[in-house]
């Protein structure tokens, strides 16, 4: 897990740049299974202000770490790209996205998804896998990963900001 000291300095920032109009937000009630639901949604980590990148190689470092183990775990010898957290979302009231693989449109050079929590406190906002009966309530510092053809969806936020980061196993060409 990654340091609830570094998520919550993180936090900070993207709500500095909220305030002060930088960042877009998702609208109230958004929910979609597509991948047009990101566009334009996305708070880019390179536009932010004030943030410490010394945090972003902690959380990278973090990620791989988990990654590995995740893999010999699996008994995975492949190799991948992981990409970068390039960007933070923050999900606020009626928030949702519905069931969906992360292998859009016939992508299946995307293996594994990988989200890192940065808060809890909030109501709604799981991580779900309907057809293991799984769900996850997000922590702060807490790296989910999942196979990137398995159905899943986030329940919709009912109280509260949700603040996470996504990113993705792709197999090495």
């Amino acid at each position: 897990m990654f340091s609830e000291e570094d998520c919550a300095a993180f936090i900070r920032t993207i709500d500095a740049d909220h305030a002060a109009g930088v960042l877009f937000e998702f609208p109230e009630g958004t929910a979609s299974s597509t991948i047009d639901f990101w566009e334009d949604k996305n708070t880019y980590i390179d536009e932010l202000t004030d943030f410490d990148k010394k945090i972003l190689e902690r959380m990278e470092k973090t990620k791989a770490e988990a990654f590995t183990e995740y893999l010999a775990a699996l008994g995975d010898s492949g190799e991948y790209d992981l990409s970068v957290f390039s960007a933070a979302h923050r999900w606020v009231l009626g928030t949702a996205m519905y069931e969906h693989i992360d292998q859009y449109d016939g992508d299946s050079t995307i293996r594994h998804g990988l989200v890192m929590y940065l808060n809890d406190g909030m109501d709604g906002g799981e991580i779900y896998y309907p057809d293991y009966d799984v769900q996850i309530k997000p922590k702060p510092g807490l790296l989910v990963i999942h196979p990137g053809n398995v159905l899943h969806g986030v329940r919709p936020i009912t109280r509260g900001v949700r603040y996470n980061m996504t990113g993705f196993a792709y197999i090495k060409s």
